[in-house]
């Protein structure tokens, strides 16, 4: 292939109690990826990453749906302009995307950089052609700057993110 190549595997179980939420969601699945460094250039790098994952919230707290019925009851309706998580027909949910990033790090260390910088943008895809019922875009563009100018900062960075949902 003549450059360094990453080729992964992960299987992930994660559960979380979102205790601000006042729900529990498991997220079950594997991603498989790919990355190389770009042909001709000396610190830019792409990859490739795919996930198939169920996801599942569970155990809402009286109080959320408490506050939801409530919610409905003051607003006249049930047919609300969003969907209400606490309904046990809406999962699991499966969640199959792809996720293409194209990363440059020209830092001259990578723990303490004093001279350099390191750029990455990523675009996630899930759903559409790719299946499943969870439907998004997400960007992120991330930028640090090694300021030593800056005593207190080792870093300025600036990170821009947007998803775009899709709603059936």
């Amino acid at each position: 292939m003549g450059t360094p190549t990453l080729v992964g595997a992960d299987l992930f179980d994660r559960y979380q109690y979102n205790y601000d939420d006042f729900y529990e969601s498991r997220v079950r699945g594997f991603s498989v990826r790919l990355g190389r460094r770009i042909p001709g250039t000396r610190y830019s790098r792409v990859g490739l990453r795919y996930e198939l994952s169920q996801t599942k919230l569970d155990d809402f707290s009286t109080a959320y749906r408490n506050y939801l019925d409530q919610l409905e009851e003051s607003l006249g309706t049930t047919d609300l302009p969003w969907q209400r998580l606490d309904d046990e027909d809406l999962w699991p949910q499966l969640k199959s995307s792809i996720r293409v990033s194209l990363n440059r790090n020209s830092t001259d260390n990578p723990f303490f950089p004093t001279s350099g910088s390191k750029t990455s943008y990523s675009l996630e895809w899930a759903g559409g052609f790719l299946g499943g019922e969870i439907e998004f875009q997400e960007h992120l563009l991330l930028i640090e700057q090694p300021k030593p100018e800056f005593p207190r900062s080792e870093l300025l960075r600036g990170r821009e993110g947007w998803v775009l949902l899709s709603y059936n």
